[in-house]
């Protein structure tokens, strides 16, 4: 069994085509750029060796509940998340968090802590430490800055990027145009 923590965008993007292939929370325009992150994801879906890792506090399973970020009771990714728990495909950490208002910001190794400036992401980043699992993206430009990418190896945390470096370069183009 292997364990992947996923970036919201990836289930965002996947739900994408029920949205009509337009996502305000997603800057991919390119049919074809949603296409491979949908086919990844639904490969992902389909693998009963390949886990879910969410956390016990439930921060995870929040943002990927967000309306913001998947629009729709039935929207695809919430499909794939509610499929990994009906195939008992989920793994199930156990994080340590401190408040940043209403935020819970997760607890990470003092080392690292400070090299990851949003907060938010610090969930997945705790959670696959914690999971030794996988980190998926698809187009957040986050997991690219030298400091996540040096906390990411401090950690031993393999990043995996269904868009190629130019995918996601096209797209970080595309949304500031």
């Amino acid at each position: 069994m292997s364990n992947e923590v996923i970036d919201t965008n990836v289930l965002t993007i996947a739900s994408a085509p029920q949205q009509g292939w337009m996502h305000p929370r997603i800057p991919l325009r390119e049919m074809g750029l949603v296409l491979k992150v949908l086919e990844w994801v639904e490969v992902f879906r389909a693998a009963s060796d390949r886990c879910l890792v969410l956390d016990t506090g439930g921060t995870i399973l929040d943002e990927y509940s967000s309306r913001a970020n998947m629009p729709g009771f039935l929207s695809y990714g919430r499909q794939v998340v509610q499929h990994k728990f009906q195939t008992n495909a989920v793994t199930f950490v156990s994080l340590s968090y401190w408040n940043n208002g209403v935020e819970r910001v997760a607890v990470l190794p003092e080392e690292v802590e400070v090299l990851l400036h949003d907060l938010g992401d610090r969930k997945m980043v705790a959670a696959a430490f914690q999971a030794e699992a996988a980190l998926v993206n698809a187009c957040d430009s986050d997991w690219e800055h030298p400091n996540e990418t040096r906390a990411l190896a401090l950690l031993g945390i393999t990043l995996q990027q269904i868009l190629t470096d130019e995918e996601r370069a096209c797209c970080r183009d595309r949304d500031s145009s």
